[in-house]
């Protein structure tokens, strides 16, 4: 297999550059992709390894205030109902290993994006303002946690980002172009907790190639 030419290298960088004044999404892309690139994530992880911890323990361990859940928003109507009024589910089905495996993954990928985002922030390149913090709405009864919240210089300003992280399978990653619509009720219910975003994005990888969008 040749080896791409330096010319190839240059235009690939300055396509990757343009797409990245686009949108804060891209530029948020083009950061993530240039850092891994790098190599740096490895030698920050040798002296951070053990903070993974913090973001695999149980997060909220106290009693969630309020009758709904942010992350519910988009999901069965029903099934939300029935969890507020306390009603227990007729038919408990017992998910299969793969499933269960599909979540710890997920869990597992939450921890890395968030430990890389730390190693960002040290670097100076993201502002990190909150990571998995809860807030709750009294007047709407509303609970929810966020995934991560930066912010970075888009077009010469400093924009505040709110994030959420999402690993999906290959057939829903090729299917997208823009966020699927249950997410977005979900960071439409993470907005009454007033983050003053100037942009909100989902962090897609796939579960297969680990391409992002």
């Amino acid at each position: 297999m040749s080896k791409a030419s330096a010319l190839s290298k240059f235009v690939t960088e300055v396509k990757g550059g343009d797409k990245a004044k686009l949108s804060i999404s891209k530029t948020l892309e083009a950061i993530i992709e240039s850092y891994c690139v790098s190599g740096e994530f490895d030698a920050w992880l040798e002296d951070h390894y053990a903070d993974a911890a913090k973001y695999l323990q149980p997060q909220h361990n106290a009693p969630r205030q309020g009758v709904f859940r942010a992350s519910a928003a988009g999901k069965c109507i029903q099934q939300q109902c029935f969890k507020i009024v306390h009603e227990p589910e007729t038919d408990v089905v017992t998910r299969p290993g793969r499933q269960n495996r599909a979540l710890y993954n997920g869990t597992f990928s939450h921890a890395r994006w968030h430990m890389l985002f730390d190693a960002l922030h040290e670097k100076g390149i993201v502002i990190t303002v909150a990571a998995e913090e809860l807030r709750y709405d009294p007047a709407l009864e509303l609970s929810g946690t966020i995934d991560r919240v930066v912010e970075l210089v888009f077009n010469g300003k400093l924009v505040r980002v709110v994030i959420d992280f999402k690993t999906i399978k290959r057939q829903y990653f090729e299917a997208l172009y823009g966020p699927q619509a249950d997410h977005t009720q979900q960071q439409h219910a993470y907005d009454f907790f007033k983050w003053g975003a100037d942009s909100w994005a989902m962090l897609y990888e796939c579960k297969d190639s680990h391409d992002l969008k």
